[in-house]
């Protein structure tokens, strides 16, 4: 493989031809992915979440009811999947009612430290019941399903923690 010899900050490096190919790439295309990437407002990132959470969801559904062979333990694993989705509900109920506090708290000039952390605290305090429930919850999934099931299922289930926390939930 012949390899082009390539200066870097007055330091001589040989780079694979491919390498300085997708190095120029990027380079050429990262300001207008930066750029493209600022055009979505709060409110179009938070429906974009929503709307991963619910395909994460379906996703796991769908695994529960064709995947796990036996209709009694999928019926309890949907069961049990709906508690959690409910708790993640909880908790976007409680991160919506948040974000709206401080929002008016910062615009208030007055507002000291103190009335700030106040906010956090409740958060954090009416969040952290619902997160040992989902954990519980998400134990009690794995008590039901079979090992090779709880593989399929956790796979899946990663899809809907990382949506759910791009959406503030479960942090």
């Amino acid at each position: 493989m012949r390899h082009s010899t390539t200066r870097i900050k007055g330091h001589q490096a040989l780079l694979a031809p491919r390498l300085v190919a997708a190095i120029g790439f990027a380079m050429a295309l990262g300001p207008a992915a930066l750029v493209a990437g600022c055009k979505s407002t709060p409110e179009q990132r938070r429906e974009a979440a929503v709307e991963r959470r619910a395909e994460a969801v379906e996703d796991l559904r769908t695994y529960l009811r064709d995947d796990v062979k036996d209709p009694g333990r999928s019926r309890e694993g949907l069961a049990l999947l709906d508690e959690i989705e409910a708790l993640i509900s909880q908790v976007d109920m409680h991160r919506t009612a948040f974000e709206a506090d401080i929002a008016k708290l910062h615009r208030d000039h007055a507002t000291d430290d103190v009335a700030l952390l106040e906010r956090v605290d409740a958060f954090r305090n009416a969040r952290e019941p619902l997160r040992a429930q989902a954990l519980a919850t998400r134990k009690k999934m794995r008590g039901v399903l079979t090992a090779e099931e709880w593989t399929g299922y956790a796979k899946r289930e990663l899809s809907l923690v990382i949506a759910s926390r791009s959406q503030g939930g479960f942090r």
